[in-house]
């Protein structure tokens, strides 16, 4: 065999190990490490962040980090093809309303100086330095003001397969301050670092009505299967007891969720809840327990209004055996939490307050406890709350 042909089969098998790796298809974002230049180097330590996996939201926060081999660039481009592409650099890339639009973004960032947006669009956004910068540690780049996905592809992705909810993105830097010779998602020139990500989008948790999370990444009223293929169902969560079935002050009532996750992320995955407390149409509250306190868990008691959110404490029970550390305030066999104080994780904003992380596993699951009662003075009404699960993984 010549030496051409041996490194021609060489590229195939390489090729071939890449196709046979399983689409990671995280709630959120999950990012997959992929190079397309033969001399490009890879970012390492990446991950995308979005402050609401909800398709079509508006107003999105798109996080990046990564960790550039430390060669000196200066500029950069972000791509994003819909779920016919691939995370692969240089590969073909369909863009349509089934990627991220950044027309409207604003950007800031700890990674080169004076980091300013060029060319912004339907799923690109290309950023230049004023100077150039050989930084070897992680860099945090900050796009604001993004629309997320809204195709017919997005918004048909189901609770079993996660079909139409993946979106992949690109990073490529070069060395100077025009893009190199960068023509297009699949032509991308001479790239220093090059990287892929894998994103998706996913529909909301309502506790008193049904909704589906879909991918790699469930959310289901019943523990579901390995990679959620089986056993999702709508997590339609009841709180209280009697006939009919109502919130009073002789107890505390609850009802559980699942949340589904596979993943081959050599970092972790971290699990965030974002959402309300329970609201009644007049816009009466039944607050959170302990005032939303941010030092949980606590205890509920009948007929001091409260709400809150707990994962058990046995592993095998309450989450799975393998994969899977309920956050401190949330691990509980009787207490609940539902932080509305603390200034980064918070259950009002930005991504939610996290609940749990997920290491590398191919059915981790959790069960979600909500449980809530109602006081002598509460208001009567139909009190209902929404819940949003985003998971964010680092590679």
């Amino acid at each position: 065999m010549t030496p051409m042909n041996k490194l021609i089969k060489r590229i195939t098998a390489r090729a071939i190990y890449f196709a046979s790796v399983g689409l990671l298809t995280l709630g959120v974002v999950s990012p997959l490490a992929l190079t397309g230049s033969a001399n490009a180097a890879t970012v390492s330590t990446r991950s995308i962040q979005m402050s609401t996996a909800a398709q079509g939201a508006t107003g999105v926060t798109y996080t990046v980090t990564f960790t550039p081999s430390g060669t000196s660039v200066q500029s950069l481009v972000l791509d994003f093809c819909d779920s016919a592409s691939t995370p692969i650099p240089g590969a073909a890339c369909a863009t349509s309303a089934g990627v991220p639009d950044f027309t409207n973004a604003t950007v800031s960032s700890t990674f080169m100086t004076s980091l300013t947006a060029g060319t912004k669009g339907l799923g690109q956004i290309k950023l230049t330095g004023s100077a150039a910068s050989t930084a070897s540690t992680a860099q945090t780049i900050t796009l604001s003001n993004v629309t997320n996905p809204t195709s017919a592809a997005q918004t048909t992705c189901t609770g079993t397969t996660g079909a139409g909810c993946t979106f992949y993105g690109r990073i490529y830097t070069f060395s100077g301050a025009t893009y190199g010779t960068y023509a297009s998602a699949s032509s991308i020139g001479n790239a220093v670092d090059t990287g892929g990500f894998a994103l998706a989008t996913s529909q909301s948790i309502t506790i008193s009505a049904t909704v589906k999370e879909s991918l790699t990444f469930c959310a289901s009223k019943t523990q579901p299967s390995a990679g959620c293929t089986t056993g999702v169902t709508a997590p339609n969560l009841t709180l209280g007891h009697g006939t009919p079935t109502a919130l009073d002050s002789t107890a505390v009532d609850s009802d559980t969720a699942y949340f589904g996750c596979s993943t081959n992320a050599n970092g972790s995955v971290v699990v965030r809840i974002k959402g309300t407390v329970l609201t009644s149409p007049s816009a009466n509250t039944i607050a959170a327990v302990s005032a939303g306190g941010s030092a949980g868990p606590y205890s509920i008691t009948a007929g001091t209004a409260a709400f809150g959110m707990r994962i058990g404490v046995t592993s095998g029970t309450d989450y799975s055996a393998s994969g899977v550390t309920p956050t401190a305030k949330y691990s509980s066999a009787t207490q609940y939490s539902w932080d509305t104080t603390s200034a980064t994780n918070n259950t009002n904003l930005g991504a939610g307050d996290q609940i749990a992380t997920v290491t590398p596993a191919t059915d981790a699951w959790a069960k979600l406890n909500f449980a809530a009662t109602a006081a002598l003075t509460t208001p009567a009404g139909i009190y209902t709350a929404s819940e949003s699960l985003i998971a964010t993984g680092t590679f």
